[in-house]
């Protein structure tokens, strides 16, 4: 394993705000071609690795074939190409990567009762509870198979095995720290923050330092290396928040998250901003176990898309990709740039940021929208 094609090349310096450097990163481009050219491999791979006779063996094909972007193996396999990595080892990695995101996934659905992931049903409404609590699992310990099946010294699998540990116990954290705030505001945008790192940004910086540990890159760079894709997981699950809001999630309607009373960036920064008598309202609206009216949800999804809780997300959005943006200016050239590439391609759809204006503009003028349901309880 090599990664000298890396040393002693010059850092630069860093930037302000979320304006990223361009780089000529022809080098860079290539390694994502490559990443691209390999991601059947993975494909194949993940398929091994969850074979299995029965039910088990069905829901886990299933979740699988269910597909998505794969941005994790590709950060990694463009990562590893870039360090030199071994091919083989870089490619268990990646399915090793793909199979514990997937494991949160199911496990995130079920626990969030969401009925549709990437225009399917997801595994425990098609399958049922029981066979998603077994599939979690069984795609967590599939996770440490592929694992021990990486060619490398000892040594390297153990960094390996206890980088995979840790990153599962804060992702399990930062979940645990949503059901908590779950139909309460009893969490800060700091808490947010910390909760999106330990999940989004964790399962974003897993693949990156995993190849890293790998090929044996330096500690400075490495720990850049998390700090910069941790960020970039910030700004991803702001967007995805976003995305619930305005209704840009294939196959799923919007407002979701305000309907599950779940306390996304967009429902946090309302209610920190509402006057008292809204702020009420919404308190009462997120804490219901009950169903909500259609159009009780669609005058709250109303009512949050004109506010500035848009923009105040947008500006948290931006700040996060500026952080990263730091962390991604002291890394090597050729590195810094695959990862710069890997953040065009991940963050390439965004809200414009008019929106925010035009929302602020319009709080501004008292443009309220549809009249405030009333509260159950005024006394």
């Amino acid at each position: 394993m090599n990664n000298s094609s890396n040393s002693g090349a010059k850092t630069r310096k860093p930037i302000h705000l979320a304006a990223f450097s361009r780089y000529s990163g022809k080098r860079a481009e290539d390694c994502w071609q490559s990443a691209r050219d390999h991601l059947g491999a993975i494909e194949n791979l993940l398929r091994l690795y969850t074979a299995a006779p029965g039910l088990i063996g069905r829901a886990a094909s299933y979740q699988i074939n269910t597909g998505g972007k794969r941005w994790r193996p590709l950060f990694l396999l463009a990562v590893g190409e870039s360090l030199e990595g071994n091919a083989d080892a870089i490619k268990k990695l990646a399915a090793a990567t793909e199979l514990l995101h997937n494991a949160s996934l199911v496990h995130d659905d079920l626990q969030d009762q969401d009925t549709m992931r990437r225009g399917q049903e997801t595994v425990w409404h098609r399958f049922g509870a029981e066979t998603a609590i077994n599939l979690g699992d069984f795609l967590i310990t599939s996770t440490y198979l592929a694992l021990s099946e990486i060619d490398a010294p000892g040594k390297d699998i153990a960094r390996l095995v206890a980088h995979f540990a840790r990153a599962t116990h804060r992702v399990i954290a930062g979940q645990s720290m949503e059901i908590e705030a779950s139909r309460r505001f009893n969490i800060g945008t700091d808490d947010y923050r910390r909760s999106a790192k330990g999940t989004s940004g964790v399962l974003m910086a897993l693949p990156v330092v995993g190849a890293m540990l790998l090929t044996r890159a330096s500690a400075d760079a490495t720990e850049n290396a998390r700090q910069a894709m941790e960020w970039l997981g910030v700004a991803y699950q702001i967007k995805d928040d976003l995305d619930d809001l305005f209704g840009r999630k294939a196959g799923r309607s919007a407002g979701v998250d305000l309907r599950e009373g779940r306390i996304s960036l967009p429902n946090l920064l309302y209610h920190q901003t509402a006057e008292s008598l809204d702020r009420r309202a919404f308190e009462a609206f997120i804490g219901s176990a009950e169903p909500p009216a259609v159009s009780e949800l669609d005058y709250w999804i109303a009512r949050l898309r004109q506010s500035p809780a848009v923009g105040r997300c947008l500006t948290e959005f931006d700040t996060a990709l500026a952080t990263a943006a730091r962390h991604i200016n002291a890394l090597p050239e050729l590195l810094g740039s695959v990862l710069e590439i890997g953040r065009q391609k991940l963050l390439e759809q965004r809200l414009p940021a008019e929106t925010a204006a035009k929302n602020v503009a319009a709080s501004a003028q008292g443009r309220h929208g549809p009249a405030a349901p009333t509260l159950a309880n005024d006394n």
